[in-house]
């Protein structure tokens, strides 16, 4: 079972959108503790949309940074 809280005082900084075609979405941690994966990559049947899951067995509040590119 997936619980938590929504995230808060987020911040992002995206140099492009994801094109409107099947691309492959890399995500890499660089600070943050816990593991983070691509749940869904981009298609024609999800709109193009790719979604990003990070997994904290501790629980509770922390900065995290990542990278992602497409």
């Amino acid at each position: 079972m997936l619980s938590g809280r929504r995230a808060q005082n987020v911040r992002y900084d995206f140099d492009g959108r994801l094109p409107r075609r099947n691309v492959i979405v890399r995500i890499a941690s660089k600070s943050g503790r816990g593991q983070v994966y691509v749940r869904q990559l981009p298609r024609s049947s999800n709109n193009y949309t790719a979604i990003v899951r990070v997994y904290d067995p501790k629980g509770g509040a922390d900065r995290y940074r990542l990278r992602m590119q497409w």
